[in-house]
């Protein structure tokens, strides 16, 4: 998977604490509802987690029967924004 893929969504919430392991929730332009994300290292692809607010890459998103999954998250990076242009 490119590393320049995805979409770019700003994270809502972090469980630390769930039965399948830490994630998070986002929010994305054009997504209605809300995108989950684990943070185990096979998905989340960042040094640290993400913190509420910060914005992050999501890519491989599946529709699940309760929303939205992305099967792999990094964080957003400053030379991301140069490739928009």
């Amino acid at each position: 998977m490119s590393e320049k893929a995805g979409i770019k969504a700003r994270v809502k919430t972090i469980v630390e604490k769930a039965r399948h392991g830490p994630y998070a929730t986002a929010k994305a332009k054009g997504i209605r509802g809300s995108i989950t994300f684990s943070l185990a290292p096979k998905v989340w692809k960042g040094e640290k987690p993400p913190s509420p607010g910060s914005w992050v890459i999501l890519a491989n998103i599946e529709r699940m029967a309760r929303g939205w999954r992305a099967n792999f998250g990094r964080p957003w990076k400053p030379s991301d924004e140069q490739d928009l242009k």
